[in-house]
C-alpha cells in the first residue's frame, strides 16, 4: 500500500519560495521503482522526490503529490493534496493549511480520508462529500469510504469552526 505525504517550509531568504519534503512511504513491499509527480499550483510540475517552488505572489495554492508504481495488474498510486497559503507581509510569512489526505489499498475499494487542519485553536465540525452522492455528517475528521465502482470522484471536506466561518477543500 502507498501512502503519499509531504511537509513544507518557506525559505529563510524568500518567503514565497517553498521547499516541499516528501515523507511518503510504502507499507507492503519496496519503494524501488516508485515515481513521483508534484503539481505545484495551477501550472508548475516536478518529477523529483522532493520539490521547491517560488510562487509569484500571496495566495492559497493547491499542492499535490502523486506517487505511483507499475505493478502486476496495473498501477498502484496514492495522492495527497494540501492547500498552502503564502502570505508574505513585512518580510515575514504566515502559513495555514486546510485540506485532506487519502490512502487506499491497491487491493481494496475502501479509501481512508484524513482531515488536515493547521489551526488547532478551537472546535471544528467536519462534513465529507465523497463524490458519489454519499456523505458523512457525523463530525468525523478521519473516515473510511467504500467505492463500489471504479471511477474519478470529487471529494469535498467542509470544515466549520464553531465560532467563525466555514472552509471547504475539494
Amino acid at each position: 500500500d502507498f501512502h503519499a505525504n509531504f511537509t513544507y517550509v518557506a525559505s529563510t531568504s524568500n518567503c514565497k519560495s517553498i521547499n516541499f519534503t516528501n515523507t511518503s512511504f510504502v507499507t507492503n513491499g519496496s519503494d524501488s521503482g516508485v515515481s513521483y509527480l508534484w503539481k505545484l499550483g495551477s501550472t508548475a510540475f516536478a518529477t523529483t522526490k522532493n520539490a521547491s517552488y517560488t510562487f509569484s505572489g500571496n495566495g492559497t495554492y493547491t499542492i499535490c503529490l502523486i506517487m505511483f508504481k507499475q505493478v502486476s495488474g496495473g498501477i498502484c498510486a496514492d495522492t495527497l493534496c494540501q492547500y498552502v497559503t503564502v502570505n508574505c507581509t513585512n518580510g515575514g510569512c504566515s502559513f495555514g493549511t486546510i485540506g485532506f489526505e487519502l490512502s487506499r489499498s491497491c487491493t481494496s475499494q475502501y479509501v481512508y480520508f484524513h482531515a488536515i487542519n493547521s489551526d488547532t485553536s478551537g472546535t471544528y465540525k467536519y462534513t465529507w462529500g465523497f463524490g458519489d452522492q454519499q456523505y458523512d455528517t457525523l463530525n468525523h475528521s478521519n473516515v473510511y469510504h467504500y467505492y463500489p465502482n471504479t471511477g474519478t470522484y470529487t471529494v469535498c471536506l467542509n470544515i466549520k469552526k464553531y465560532s467563525s466561518n466555514t472552509s471547504t477543500a475539494c
